[in-house]
């Protein structure tokens, strides 16, 4: 009888820093890129340089709440599937998986 692994916790753990330092990234470029495309700047140093200017670091986060929202369920459904995936994997062979099938269920 299989049941879901023990260790969930912590993989849940890491998928929310995961979606948190994602996000920390992904949206000042978003908020740049955005800029860029509205032709509310000639070019990247120029849409940073106005965004801070005009709402300091905020400026640069527009929007942060709700990635950071995305990409925190994402990862922790990502995460989470995968751990049950691996432990559901490893009891069908009956024995811990080998760095390939790892990795072959990382990808599916």
């Amino acid at each position: 009888q299989w049941a879901p692994p023990a260790a969930l916790p912590a993989s849940q753990l890491a998928s929310v820093a995961t979606g948190v330092a994602s996000s920390c990234v992904r949206v000042p470029i978003s908020v740049v890129k955005a800029r860029l495309q509205l032709g509310l700047s000639p070019n990247a140093a120029h849409a940073v340089r106005t965004a801070l200017a005009t709402s300091g670091w905020r400026g640069l986060y527009a929007g942060w709440g709700a990635t950071c929202a995305l990409d925190v369920s994402y990862a922790l459904v990502q995460f989470t599937a995968l751990e049950w995936i691996r432990a559901l994997s490893t009891s069908v062979v009956g024995r811990p998986l080998t760095t390939r099938e790892n990795a072959l269920v990382g990808f599916a």
